[in-house]
């Protein structure tokens, strides 16, 4: 009985192990999620509201995750871009998150559409 119990536990050891190492395979290789969001320049502390979408960009798709929260002040950000200051933001963004205002825009312009 005490040998039965020990190779049952082991067995599920082997599957656990087994179960951890295809999850963490198929989640690093199927889906690449951002390592960071889209937030406003102004944002110090985390976004309370974050969405993921996608993007098509080129023959793929992109994941993009998004503060929900920012939206009305990245899009005045694109919109009204007539301070220096606006456009190292905006090139930052771009820069940080290899997209181009315009697909910046559209990201934000379709949450909640």
């Amino acid at each position: 009985m005490v040998q039965q119990c020990n190779t049952i536990k082991n067995y599920s050891k082997v599957v656990i192990a087994a179960s951890i190492t295809v999850l963490s395979s198929f989640s690093s290789h199927a889906f690449n999620v951002p390592q960071q969001c889209i937030v406003a320049p102004e944002r110090t502390t985390p976004c309370p509201n974050l969405t993921y979408t996608s993007l098509n960009v080129g023959s793929t798709n992109r994941i993009i995750c998004l503060c929900k929260t920012d939206k009305a002040q990245i899009l005045t950000l694109l919109n009204n871009s007539s301070i220096a200051t606006q456009r190292i933001q905006i090139r930052k963004l771009q820069d940080q998150h290899d997209l181009s205002s315009q697909q910046l825009k559209l990201l934000f312009e379709n949450i909640n559409k």
